[in-house]
């Protein structure tokens, strides 16, 4: 049955994160069960009798057991890379609502305050807790001008994420935030390339859909339709927000490198991703 339920949700196109919830629901529909399907809270007895409940908390852990960590759900707005003793770092940005203060802390056991209370002090977040594969000893042993990359990428990238997710109104926005997650496992694969072509693919969509949902014309084809500062000037021009030029020709990727007759560096394709949150950033205004 749950093989069966599987193969119908991933021909509905859900990832397997996508699929355990849908499938509590119709397995309470058709069992007439009255509870909430929403978590597996408590996990199954040995004796618990086979009634509709025991049946959906099975099926969530049917989900567990056969996909692992491919459902857990991430709710993280989106991630950055940062550079630090030598090795591409993820940062993986919180989602925060209401008023959330962000901190740094060297112990990572001190992860902030998950949920507000009432009457009581704000949420918080410990920045060096975004640090994917950060460890304990690392965390400890982080010098002052580090700490201080980490709060500047923090900064820069968890306003940059919320403003790529917030665009919204037009097909070639949903293809941005696409481009962009490409362009983080690119960094992180050290697919200097293949960062390139998506970092400026990103700003493309991005500036393209912000064009056509204006009913702006902008070039779609040749070299012009793949020009960064050329649809970045007509953004401007329209937005009347001044971008940093210098940016803007950072994240162009030419065709030699998208054919890969010049060569894509680290350097490059870092200084591309940071120059891509600075432009985000400055849409923000």
């Amino acid at each position: 049955m749950m093989a069966s339920l599987d193969a119908h949700l991933a021909g509905e196109g859900r990832a397997p994160a996508q699929r355990p919830y849908p499938a509590a629901l119709l397995l309470s529909k058709n069992l007439g069960h009255s509870g909430k399907p929403l978590l597996p809270i408590e996990r199954i007895p040995i004796d618990a009798p086979y009634d509709a409940g025991w049946c959906i908390k099975a099926a969530w852990e049917w989900w567990e057991k056969v996909y692992g960590d491919q459902v857990k759900i991430d709710f993280s707005p989106g991630s950055v890379v940062f550079r630090m003793r030598g090795l591409m770092w993820r940062m993986r940005m919180p989602r925060a609502h209401g008023t959330v203060g962000f901190f740094v802390d060297k112990d990572l056991q001190n992860q902030g305050l998950a949920l507000a209370k009432v009457g009581g002090p704000p949420a918080s977040v410990n920045m060096l807790c975004s640090v994917v594969g950060l460890t304990p000893d690392l965390a400890a042993r982080l010098h002052d001008d580090e700490i201080a990359l980490v709060v500047e990428t923090f900064n820069r990238g968890y306003r940059a994420v919320l403003r790529l997710e917030s665009l919204t109104g037009d097909d070639f926005f949903g293809q941005a935030i696409n481009e962009y997650r490409s362009s983080i496992d690119s960094l992180l694969a050290a697919s200097w390339p293949q960062a390139r072509r998506t970092t400026a693919s990103c700003a493309e969509m991005v500036f393209k859909g912000m064009l056509r949902k204006a009913g702006k014309r902008f070039p779609t084809s040749g070299k012009d339709g793949h020009d960064i500062p050329l649809l970045g000037f007509q953004v401007a021009a329209m937005t009347r927000v001044t971008f940093n030029v210098a940016a803007l020709v950072a994240i162009h990727c030419s065709t030699d490198i998208r054919y890969i007759k010049e060569p894509a560096t680290a350097d490059n394709a870092l200084l591309a991703h940071r120059s891509l949150l600075e432009i985000l950033n400055t849409l923000r205004t």
